[in-house]
């Protein structure tokens, strides 16, 4: 698959709050590449006890990583600051091969506020 629809930026995001209050995010870049929009369906979010109250708001391919984490955040530009940009949260990651054999990772996202 070609990765043609942009460059996304990939921040690790670490509270940076003091012990009790409520977290303060600092976003720090360690990641770019182009990346593919995949198809996806979301459902609507039901908050039950066993299941994840998440709603998907985008999915991506991009090259392998397996540095990238749960929660930390992506723009979706290039970038080198997370101000000012619309971020999305990873709620889902899979790694593997796409049906050419080149390594990949597929991250399902979540529109934050910042």
């Amino acid at each position: 698959m070609i990765l043609d629809d942009g460059i996304c930026t990939v921040f690790r995001a670490t509270d940076v709050a003091k012990q009790g209050n409520m977290p303060v995010y600092s976003h720090t870049a360690y990641d770019q590449g182009w990346y593919k929009t995949l198809n996806f369906s979301s459902a609507p979010k039901y908050a039950t006890a066993y299941a994840e109250d998440t709603i998907i708001s985008n999915k991506i391919r991009v090259l392998q990583n397996r540095a990238i984490g749960v929660h930390d955040r992506v723009a979706l530009a290039d970038v080198d600051s997370a101000d000012g940009q619309s971020l999305y949260d990873i709620i889902r990651i899979y790694h593997g091969s796409d049906e050419d054999g080149i390594p990949i990772t597929d991250l399902e996202l979540e529109a934050v506020e910042t």
